[in-house]
Protein backbone atom coordinates (compact mmCIF):
# COMPACT_ATOMS: atom_id res chain seq x y z
CA UNK A 1 0.00 0.00 0.00
CA UNK A 2 1.55 3.35 -0.96
CA UNK A 3 1.42 6.79 0.79
CA UNK A 4 -1.70 8.13 -1.58
CA UNK A 5 -3.79 5.09 -0.43
CA UNK A 6 -3.15 5.05 3.31
CA UNK A 7 -3.58 9.18 3.10
CA UNK A 8 -7.18 8.40 1.31
CA UNK A 9 -7.90 5.25 3.68
CA UNK A 10 -7.20 8.01 6.53
CA UNK A 11 -9.40 11.03 5.15
CA UNK A 12 -12.23 8.37 5.12
CA UNK A 13 -11.85 6.55 8.28
CA UNK A 14 -11.76 10.76 9.56
CA UNK A 15 -15.01 11.73 7.27
CA UNK A 16 -16.70 8.46 8.40
CA UNK A 17 -15.90 9.52 12.47
CA UNK A 18 -17.46 12.98 12.43
CA UNK A 19 -20.37 12.58 10.99
CA UNK A 20 -23.32 12.03 12.49
CA UNK A 21 -25.02 8.72 13.30
CA UNK A 22 -28.68 8.55 12.37
CA UNK A 23 -30.12 8.87 15.63
CA UNK A 24 -28.25 12.26 16.49
CA UNK A 25 -29.97 12.89 12.93
CA UNK A 26 -33.33 12.15 14.75
CA UNK A 27 -32.86 13.59 17.33
CA UNK A 28 -31.52 16.84 15.54
CA UNK A 29 -34.72 17.02 13.50
CA UNK A 30 -37.02 16.20 16.37
CA UNK A 31 -35.41 19.30 17.94
CA UNK A 32 -35.96 21.36 15.27
CA UNK A 33 -39.65 20.37 14.80
CA UNK A 34 -40.81 20.00 18.20
CA UNK A 35 -38.33 22.14 19.92
CA UNK A 36 -35.60 22.00 21.94
CA UNK A 37 -36.74 19.92 24.77
CA UNK A 38 -38.17 17.57 22.77
CA UNK A 39 -35.08 16.89 21.63
CA UNK A 40 -33.10 17.17 25.17
CA UNK A 41 -35.56 14.37 25.68
CA UNK A 42 -34.92 12.09 23.03
CA UNK A 43 -31.29 11.87 23.43
CA UNK A 44 -31.46 11.29 27.14
CA UNK A 45 -34.21 8.71 26.78
CA UNK A 46 -32.62 6.59 23.88
CA UNK A 47 -29.50 5.38 25.34
CA UNK A 48 -31.33 4.43 28.50
CA UNK A 49 -33.74 2.47 25.92
CA UNK A 50 -30.82 1.14 24.10
CA UNK A 51 -29.34 -0.42 27.12
CA UNK A 52 -32.75 -1.94 28.82
CA UNK A 53 -33.35 -3.68 25.24
CA UNK A 54 -29.91 -5.09 24.73
CA UNK A 55 -30.24 -6.12 28.76
CA UNK A 56 -33.24 -7.91 28.00
CA UNK A 57 -32.41 -9.54 24.73
CA UNK A 58 -29.14 -10.72 26.26
CA UNK A 59 -30.73 -12.17 29.21
CA UNK A 60 -33.75 -14.08 26.66
CA UNK A 61 -30.55 -15.85 24.84
CA UNK A 62 -28.85 -17.12 27.50
CA UNK A 63 -32.01 -18.36 28.88
CA UNK A 64 -32.38 -19.86 25.55
CA UNK A 65 -28.66 -21.07 25.41
CA UNK A 66 -29.04 -22.83 28.88
CA UNK A 67 -32.09 -24.10 28.28
CA UNK A 68 -31.50 -27.10 26.02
Amino acid sequence: MDAGHLIAFNLTLLAALISPGPAMLVALRTSLTEGRRAGDGYLALKPLLDRIAATVLAALGRRLLFQR
